[in-house]
């Protein structure tokens, strides 16, 4: 039978040349920190991207292809998890490979009681990816729209994988087109789904509230390996998104209440817009975002999918979730 690797095994082989593990591992024992802030609450999942064979932090070398979450387990073909937090935002910026720094120029975290949208730069923003390509303010062309996600780990059941007697919960940002366009595909099958009420009595506007609120935090979701095809930049390696099993009733409203105990977290976190001014140069923790490729070519990015970004529509509205 095939092992599942979308959990840690506990019979690890180890690599005859390193001494160290080459599969996965449960990161050692560190010593206990007290308090928990929203660095160590997020347990960041990623491709690690080209690197030599030196172990990481834990002492566990990465593999390329295998998706890893931080401080916790590494080198899996998969992983299950419950969405329970997501936002879209506005990120203009580039990366310096040799420093290994996001040069943030502006941003936006578009809070829907803020609008219209202003970024960090002072510029009004254009939300719609489309119009923004085509606008006479050349600065704003190469701004993406990112999404950010968390979610409580599982198994393919739907069964919360607790550390330490709490929920383990992981998070990422997509923020290169193929990641966002395929992240996009995924979410927006969730709003045809009519499934049973969880608001009573049901009207029309609590029907339309669930669908667009809570569709997506009433399914386990599997993330995997993928690619995505670029005419002129080939196969891109991108998580592949799969939707598992549904919830109970019961556990469905459990992961929404959850989602609106961690929502001031999330945005401490991923609203970069009050932690940077235009201009500042930020370091992330190493692998603190999901980075499946290095090419700074987002312009050209942005024009071969025009037609794929023109016809995302409104019919999954992100910046209407309510957490």
């Amino acid at each position: 039978m095939k092992k599942d690797l979308c959990l840690n095994e506990t019979d690890v082989k180890m690599d005859s040349k390193t001494g160290l593990p080459d599969s996965t591992l449960t990161k050692p024992k560190k010593e206990k920190v007290e308090g928990e802030t929203e660095e160590n609450f997020f347990k960041y999942f990623y491709i690690p991207g080209r690197r030599k064979d030196v172990p990481n932090t834990d002492g566990v070398i990465e593999q390329n292809g295998k998706i890893q979450i931080a401080d916790t387990e590494y080198n899996l073909d998969c992983v299950y998890g419950i969405i329970i937090n997501m936002k879209e935002m506005l990120v203009k910026g580039k990366h310096d490979l040799e420093k290994k720094r996001d040069v943030i120029e502006c941003t936006c975290y578009m809070d829907p009681d803020e609008k219209p949208f202003t970024g960090t730069s002072g510029r009004k923003c254009i939300p719609d990816p489309y119009s923004r390509r085509n606008t006479d303010d050349v600065f704003c062309r190469d701004c993406l729209n990112n999404i950010a996600i968390a979610m409580i780990r599982t198994d393919k059941d739907g069964n919360f994988i607790l550390k330490d007697k709490k929920p383990i919960i992981i998070a990422f940002r997509a923020k290169r087109i193929m990641q966002i366009l395929q992240l996009r595909d995924y979410l927006k099958t969730f709003y045809s789904l009519d499934l049973e009420p969880i608001i009573k009595p049901v009207t029309l506007r609590s029907k339309e509230h669930e669908k667009k609120n809570f569709n997506i935090k009433r399914f386990v979701t599997k993330i995997a390996i993928g690619s995505r095809s670029s005419k002129d930049f080939g196969d891109k390696i991108v998580f592949d998104y799969e939707r598992g099993i549904e919830l109970s009733i019961d556990k469905a409203i459990t992961v929404i209440k959850f989602g609106d105990k961690t929502e001031e977290k999330f945005n401490e976190k991923f609203n970069m817009a009050k932690r940077y001014q235009t201009q500042t140069q930020t370091k992330e923790p190493e692998n603190s975002y999901v980075s499946f490729d290095d090419t700074t070519v987002i312009a050209e990015e942005i024009k071969e999918h025009e037609p794929e970004l023109q016809n995302q529509g409104n019919e999954f509205d992100l910046d209407e979730f309510v957490f």
